[in-house]
């Protein structure tokens, strides 16, 4: 009886439809089509974008930094090594304070759904400001691409501010050449890491008394890569993301107009496979 009643409501809707448009004139056809695909042009985008959010959000993390003298927050995603290690990645200026090295941090990752889950650092690197920590939970991990291609849009998933988790989109416009001083380090430890030492020497005249002040620090040179996405505070650690979801790097800093500028996915790779 079901199967009769809904054939019969498909044929009586069949033949409204074919009245409808043998009674409407070709170019009010055609205008109606261009009305629905105008519609589909200015939504899709915005469509894309909410599924792209939905996909990925549960898989980027929020991660509260505490120690003795209060709590600040950064962003962290999981990625996995060649041999199917993974591993929860951040900047390493969230992991390490680099004015106070002795500082103690306790690190708590938190979903977007409100679960905590407490972590620590695995290792970390200053000079690319690159830090690892424990996995946690079953989140989605983040397949790393390193063929980077330009004109095409990326998009930032993060935690910046107070603000809760967003998404936005950009470009990638090139490479631009960064420069990260570590002090206190010695000439064959910088050459080794890949570094290249610098040293001054600086003479003082106290209350007639000659001092003498050497400062050594290692620099490190490399290529990092410019967005036109802007980025804030809380930002750091976000992965930036191709519009197949995979990793092309990591959000660790800003130029003077709050452009994002990140750590390229060939050096992400090379530092989980150290």
């Amino acid at each position: 009886m079901f199967k009769k009643i809904s054939s019969s409501i498909r044929k009586l809707t069949n033949l409204a439809f074919a009245s409808t448009m043998k009674t409407m004139s070709f170019g009010t056809i055609a205008t109606l089509f261009m009305i629905v695909g105008l519609v589909f042009v200015i939504m899709a985008p915005q469509f894309f974008k909410s599924l792209y959010f939905q996909y990925h959000a549960n898989s980027v993390l929020y991660l509260k930094i505490c120690s003795k003298e209060g709590c600040g927050h950064g962003t962290a995603f999981h990625v996995k090594n060649s041999k199917g290690e993974r591993y929860l990645l951040t900047n390493a200026h969230n992991c390490v304070n680099p004015d106070n090295p002795k500082i103690k941090y306790s690190f708590t990752a938190i979903s977007i759904d409100g679960g905590h889950y407490p972590t620590k650092i695995v290792k970390s690197s200053k000079n690319r400001d690159l830090c690892i920590l424990e996995p946690v939970g079953n989140f989605k991990t983040f397949n790393l691409n390193d063929q980077l291609t330009y004109e095409v849009p990326v998009y930032v998933i993060g935690y910046p501010r107070s603000y809760p988790m967003t998404l936005t989109k950009g470009d990638i416009i090139g490479f631009v050449t960064r420069y990260n001083n570590v002090e206190g380090m010695s000439s064959k430890r910088c050459k080794k890491s890949g570094g290249e030492h610098r040293k001054i020497v600086q003479k003082f005249n106290f209350y007639g008394q000659e001092i003498t002040v050497i400062k050594q620090w290692c620099q490190y040179k490399y290529s990092s890569i410019q967005t036109t996405i802007p980025i804030r505070r809380g930002n750091s650690g976000s992965p930036l993301i191709d519009i197949m979801g995979r990793a092309v790097g990591i959000i660790y800093a800003a130029d003077e107009g709050w452009w994002g500028i990140a750590v390229p996915a060939s050096d992400i790779i090379k530092f989980i496979e150290e």
